[in-house]
């Protein structure tokens, strides 16, 4: 047993070295972010091909955690929210929640937190390809049921140049960009469905629905903002 201690201890010491150089050389050489880029989330299209946007009939989700005392805390610097609806009546929430500046325990999280902190149920967690221009990303869907609502859900998130909803990869590349003295900045598009309880329309259709909105919804964007939407091509 002994024999793997030393090993072990040497491998904790190079992570613990490693982690205080790049925050040493982050803080040497920080590179943030420019303040104003936040401002290109607000030119979300106000059509995305069937879908028109419409008053919120249903307040949002927050993009929130809930802390020790039961209050929401908030990690991002700007949120935009916008509602559209199509011919059939059916109504798409888009969330883009924007962190300018990201660190290992403090950055942009999963919306399941979110869901789950509010008093949601989950079931359906999958990934799922998403056509974006001329490639495609990993998308995130699930399903969430709340006492008067039901909600599908699909999301990715990017960090820097990266898109994924993989913390370990996430963790990685801001750990990398730090030994270049580089803050990743982070976004969350979040996109879903939101159905009194009792409507039974098959989540799958549901799924589809907002997968095609949200493929959509990159083309049509001007773009800096789908460079901000999905990073460079």
């Amino acid at each position: 047993m002994a024999r793997y201690a030393l090993p072990a201890a040497a491998a904790f010491l190079a992570l613990a070295f490693g982690t205080a150089t790049a925050s040493h050389i982050a803080m040497q050489n920080l590179q943030l972010v420019p303040a104003q880029k936040m401002e290109i989330l607000a030119a979300i299209p106000s059509k995305v091909g069937g879908w028109t946007a419409a008053p919120m009939l249903m307040a949002p989700v927050q993009p929130s955690l809930i802390d020790a005392l039961g209050r929401p805390v908030l990690v991002y610097d700007r949120i935009e929210t916008r509602s559209f609806r199509n011919a059939e009546g059916t109504t798409i929430v888009l969330m883009l929640a924007y962190r300018r500046e990201q660190h290992q325990e403090d950055r942009v999280h999963v919306p399941e937190l979110c869901y789950f902190a509010q008093g949601y149920v989950l079931s359906k967690e999958h990934d799922v390809p998403l056509a974006v221009g001329r490639g495609s990303i990993a998308a995130r869907s699930f399903t969430a049921e709340g006492v008067e609502r039901r909600e599908q859900v699909l999301y990715w998130i990017r960090t820097g140049d990266l898109v994924s909803n993989k913390a370990l990869r996430v963790r990685a590349e801001i750990f990398r960009r730090g030994l270049e003295g580089q803050l990743l900045d982070g976004l969350l598009v979040r996109a879903s469905i939101v159905r009194p309880v009792g409507q039974h329309i098959p989540a799958a259709q549901d799924e589809a629905d907002v997968r095609g909105f949200l493929s959509q919804l990159v083309s049509v964007s001007p773009p800096a903002l789908a460079k901000m939407l999905t990073g460079p091509a």
